[in-house]
């Protein structure tokens, strides 16, 4: 019998119960006696099953925890290769080496602000909302790239490519 089943015959025997008056015949206490046995098992299986699955729920999660420290690593890794493999195209002047099955190179990226001096960055590229006054760095960045403007650098990076 599974728990549904129980759950219905439980309201049978609640009903019969009342029906009874309150009165506990022996039919009726057989019957529960018989009734608690079997919810106390299936129970108790429900119970060892949450456990088990509790006890899964915590090993995935430190699994989770233990894969993302992992995850975090590698990333780290993957970038510092990827930095020093940038670091010496840039310094060797090669744009591109190609180094067995893969192809290493620079790409330009495209221009953004490098040093402001904004004591110097006239107003009109300055967003004034509730807050503190702040920059406008997208119109100040086409303007620069327009026409320099005094305490604005435009700078242009690279990037690496491996293909």
């Amino acid at each position: 019998m599974n728990l549904y089943e129980l759950t219905e015959e439980a309201k049978e025997l609640r009903y019969l119960l009342e029906e009874s008056g309150g009165e506990l015949t022996p039919e009726i206490e057989a019957a529960l006696n018989i009734h608690d046995a079997t919810a106390a098992d299936k129970l108790a299986g429900y119970g060892a099953i949450r456990a088990a699955w509790l006890a899964e729920v915590e090993g995935i999660k430190a699994e989770e925890a233990r894969l993302a420290y992992r995850r975090k690593g590698l990333r780290k890794g993957v970038a510092k290769l990827e930095a020093r493999a940038h670091e010496y195209l840039t310094a060797s002047d090669k744009t591109e080496i190609k180094a067995g099955t893969f192809v290493f190179k620079t790409a330009k990226c495209a221009p953004a602000l490098g040093d402001i001096d904004e004591a110097k960055v006239p107003g009109e590229y300055w967003v004034v909302p509730d807050a503190p006054p702040r920059i406008d760095r997208k119109a100040l960045l086409e303007a620069a790239k327009a026409n320099p403007i005094p305490g604005v650098e435009v700078v242009q990076r690279t990037r690496l490519v491996i293909k």
